[in-house]
């Protein structure tokens, strides 16, 4: 590699970066931005992260009982999806809400507290927006800036005061905004990153505001915050401004020369406008003098006599972007009194002056600790500072796998992940979260199915929008038609549905250990289950585990079973399946035939044979055998209407959709399932011994042995499974058979 090259090459790349990204400007420069972009260059920090937001899109995600917006933001794909928010489309909603109101009112004066169970996602949810707005602030549209007050190193003449000024327009005004470095004698920081537009002075900064609002340049229904209208300088740069000003006679042009314009970029690891405070006993900010200061001491003598005072702390760090208070309710009231001043008016007093902050507030908090709280004589005094925002556990045992999918990889565990063994901690974890439905909320019709809805069934309801196969139709198409009403049914509660159950990092913590075990090849469900139970004999370590039963609701042993039931069916379908049995496909085909058959008897139409293209009559014994098979003892014709009926009824609810007849007709499918594989129990119990014998090397014949191999591809092939997670899925299915 030629090095100096490549040096030159990577400086001259970094210098036309910095040039074209608008890293330095002088204060002129930083106001001919301004005219042209006002809003971009005037934002406060709520309407910067809405714009954040907004940058990153939205998507609709379709959910059982309605279609939610996500926010892309919380798919990180600034960061390759690492670290994602699975879920909680209704959190963002909620969240969305209360920023959009803090940003229309252009005052960041409540504070967002996240609230919910341990391990619900909450500071997942605040760090997705944080890690967000760092990125958002690397792109033009998320440049934000602060200025540096710069002060020459003995006399600088001439016009161009600043280095060759290379790619940057004329400044209008004298500046030493582009001095070398060699010719700075100081430079001092705006230390809360004060916007540079405090440097206008206040009774002139309205009339600029008029004037930008007027010239409709702004996007409908901007407003510009209180913190630009009515803010001002720290005390350091606001004894600096008027020391000079006072020097020069008033002369503030000369003023605004020692001003460098510096765009920032937020960091999480730096501190820089995203802090994350933990709980702790001391105020969020001080002051400290610094006039004896090295760095001070080659300030112009106009400025060494003054005592200056630099600010410093977590709200200090976090000005103009966001703060998140940790765990907030855990410190005790006192230590965080001074946020009803600062929610409020946005300032904090701080060694007897005042701050102006431009910050959102988050906070995170633990449901039992909010409850204390509200008891307390101080929460009323809170209550309207502050915006609650109900982070619950996920109830989406198809959206709660999708978390174990993120933190539990192969990478993780070592070996590779058997099929379901993710899905049998996330349902699990699910059915402890559920509630009883109380009957006496629904309406008559499905009040009776609502009584004897059993978790599994409700967390169906909830995943894939599925009511039980053995309920009437029309109660299936009610129930699914109240899910939204279900879930809601204990939000008004504080033991709302979500509120307590096994949390993701304990599901994680289980899987992590079941991975443990050399005697299993991969992460398997069968030794899943088998952390699960040890888990449930520990109720002292898990209050989900102390809640008294209600039926089978709260019951983590009923529920686990419940879970096993599941599984058994899951892997018997696919084994029937790499059998090459009968599939769903072919019953749809039945059911269509069928459909075909009663309208045409009904109709006294003539059907085309599919063979030999010929028209004749409906097939009446094709008929009469499937109601057989279905037990159906009405008369013939009442039947065939009532099924035609309800194909009837769903075209008219789902026009251009195709029926499912399956969902359609549960309970005949069913029927039907069950008496198909009963005929051929034999044989599936003979195939599952053969695949067993030739995984543990056992002598059979040639014929079984080729039937067993094909069985066992099947499984890899179509369901992903690997050879060594065969067996224990065939064994588990085995024993499950013989009960």
């Amino acid at each position: 590699m030629d090095t100096l090259s490549f040096l030159n090459n990577l400086n001259e790349q970094s210098r036309k970066e910095f040039i074209a990204h608008k890293r330095v400007l002088s204060f002129d420069q930083y106001l001919g931005l301004l005219d042209g972009e006002p809003h971009r260059l005037a934002r406060n920090a709520a309407q910067y992260l809405m714009d954040a937001i907004h940058h990153f899109g939205v998507e609709a995600v379709e959910r059982p009982e309605k279609t939610y917006d996500r926010f892309s933001l919380f798919d990180t794909p600034f960061d390759g999806g690492r670290d994602r928010l699975i879920g909680q489309e209704e959190v963002q909603t909620e969240f969305y809400e209360v920023l959009s109101n803090l940003a229309k009112e252009a005052r960041s004066n409540r504070l967002i507290l996240l609230h919910g169970p341990n391990g619900s996602a909450k500071t997942s949810f605040v760090q997705c927006l944080a890690r967000a707005m760092v990125h958002y602030s690397h792109h033009d549209e998320g440049a934000v800036y602060t200025f540096n007050w710069v002060f020459p190193r003995g006399t600088v003449s001439g016009k161009r005061l600043g280095f060759e000024n290379e790619g940057h327009e004329e400044p209008l005004i004298d500046s030493y905004a582009f001095l070398e470095e060699d010719k700075i004698a100081a430079r001092l920081p705006a230390e809360m990153r004060d916007h540079p537009l405090f440097l206008i002075p206040k009774d002139q900064r309205k009339p600029l505001f008029d004037k930008l609002t007027a010239s409709n340049t702004l996007p409908a229904g901007f407003r510009f915050s209180d913190y630009l209208v009515n803010g001002d300088l720290t005390p350091l740069s606001r004894r600096i401004f008027d020391t000079l000003l006072a020097s020069y006679g008033g002369d503030l042009k000369r003023v605004l020369a020692h001003i460098q314009v510096e765009r920032f970029y937020f960091s999480r690891r730096y501190r820089e406008g995203v802090v994350t405070i933990e709980p702790q006993m001391h105020v969020d900010a001080q002051a400290r003098q610094v006039t004896m200061d090295e760095s001070y001491g080659s300030l112009p003598p106009v400025l060494r006599h003054l005592s200056l005072y630099q600010m410093s702390g977590d709200l200090i760090d976090g000005n103009r972007g966001m703060v998140e208070f940790s765990d907030l309710l855990k410190r005790p009231v006192d230590a965080f009194k001074y946020l009803l001043g600062t929610c409020e008016n946005s300032r904090i007093t701080v060694g007897g002056v005042i701050l102006y902050l431009d910050v959102i507030l988050m906070g995170t908090t633990n449901d039992k600790y909010l409850m204390a709280f509200t008891k307390s004589p101080d929460f009323s005094s809170f209550k309207g500072r502050m915006e609650l925002v109900r982070v619950p556990y996920i109830r989406n045992y198809r959206v709660e796998e999708g978390i174990y999918e993120q933190l539990v990889t192969p990478s993780v565990v070592g070996k590779p992940i058997a099929p379901h063994a993710l899905f049998v901690g996330a349902l699990w974890a699910v059915l402890t979260r559920l509630r009883r439905p109380e009957k006496d909320a629904y309406p008559s019709a499905i009040r009776d199915a609502v009584a004897i809805l059993t978790p599994l069934q409700k967390a169906d309801l909830y995943a894939t929008g599925t009511a039980p196969a053995d309920f009437p139709f029309d109660v299936r198409q009610e129930l699914k038609a109240h899910i939204s009403a279900l879930i809601a049914e204990y939000d008004s509660r504080p033991d709302y549905e979500g509120a307590i159950g096994a949390s993701a990092r304990e599901i994680k913590t289980a899987l992590l250990n079941a991975a443990h075990d050399p005697a299993y090849a991969t992460l398997h469900p069968v030794r899943v289950f088998e952390e699960l139970e040890e888990l449930i004999q520990n109720p002292a370590l898990y209050e989900f585990l102390q809640l008294p039963g209600d039926s089978e609701y709260n019951d983590a042993r009923k529920l686990l079973e419940g879970v096993k039931e599941r599984y058994f069916e899951r892997i018997e379908h696919e084994f029937k399946s790499a059998m090459g049995l009968i599939t769903d496909e072919e019953f749809e085909r039945i059911f269509l035939r069928y459909a075909t058959h009663a309208s045409a008897f009904l109709k006294k139409e003539q059907v085309e044979d599919p063979v030999t293209h010929r028209f004749g009559p409906a097939d009446e014994e094709f008929l009469k055998d499937m109601e057989k098979s279905w037990n159906i003892t009405d008369e013939p014709s009442r039947a065939r209407q009532e099924f035609m009926g309800r194909i009837a009824s769903f075209s008219l609810d789902s026009p251009g959709q195709a029926p499912h007849y399956i969902e359609l007709f549960k309970q005949r499918y069913e029927t039907m399932r069950k008496a198909y594989f009963a005929d051929r129990a034999k044989d599936i119990d003979y195939t599952l011994q053969s695949v067993l014998e030739v995984l543990s090397e056992a002598q059979n014949t040639e014929e079984d042995r080729s039937t067993a191999e094909a069985v066992i591809e099947n499984l890899q092939l179509q369901f992903g499974y690997q050879r060594e997670a065969v067996a224990p899925t065939v064994t588990f299915l085995a024993e499950g058979r013989k009960r």
